[in-house]
């Protein structure tokens, strides 16, 4: 059990670099605990300096915190962290892999950009793979308490569209939504109790909302159930 949000956070970053290779998970074990905790992605690219993103701007880990020196990704490291985000079995989650995602256990995700081989069409392997970039994901407790009292009118759950431009928080804000529906909050004049709600993801292979590989129940509510969508016509 952790004591605070921020040690939450660096567990959570450890846990990610984890599946990166040795060298990469070096260098960046060597980030302070402020700069762990603050951020949210870790882009890996041949040939290319390591970043990480921090308040939506990417920066080289060695411009903000002087006492790592700047590390070029090589082949080799972008070889054993693809071995080590399929398991060393890229052929059993080749779905997902089609889709330019993997979804870690935990649900943070990582975006893979690599060359392909079809077979009449369809996809057979992924090799090559020159980019990768992993999306650390934070709950946010609360954070959609400044929206339930419009989304919930005297007891009723109304139609409610969630629009932002990307790396803005969309995701995280519906996590904290279905809690609240689920669990239950304190509207403006009474206590809501809460409802079962179902999660229609049809970003199957993402698992963006539920984060479905052991994801935690307090993310999204102990009455929400996930649906999974396998073709959307």
């Amino acid at each position: 059990m952790f004591t605070s949000e921020k040690e939450a956070k660096i567990h959570r970053f450890d846990q990610v670099t984890n599946y990166m290779a040795p060298s990469i998970r070096l260098c960046l074990s060597k980030l302070d605990d402020d700069l762990k905790s603050r951020t949210h992605e870790v882009r890996l690219r041949t040939g290319a300096p390591l970043m990480i993103t921090l308040e939506g701007r990417s920066q080289i880990p060695a411009d903000v915190y002087r006492s790592i020196e700047r590390y070029v990704v090589t082949r080799e490291d972008m070889l054993r962290t693809f071995e080590l985000i399929t398991d060393s079995s890229a052929h059993t989650i080749l779905d997902e892999l089609c889709c330019g995602f993997v979804t870690l256990s935990g649900g943070d995700r990582v975006g893979v950009c690599g060359r392909t081989a079809t077979d009449g069409g369809k996809v057979i392997s992924v090799r090559d793979v020159s980019s990768m970039n992993f999306r650390i994901s934070h709950e946010i407790k609360d954070c959609a308490d400044g929206v339930m009292n419009e989304i919930v009118k005297n007891g009723r759950v109304r139609n409610t569209l969630v629009v932002s431009v990307p790396s803005c928080g969309k995701t995280t804000l519906l996590r904290d939504i279905t809690r609240q529906l689920s669990d239950g909050f304190r509207e403006i004049s009474a206590l809501y109790g809460g409802v079962t709600v179902t999660i229609k993801d049809e970003g199957l292979q993402k698992n963006e909302i539920t984060q479905i590989k052991d994801i935690a129940v307090s993310q999204t509510g102990v009455g929400a159930d996930k649906v999974k969508i396998l073709e959307i016509k």
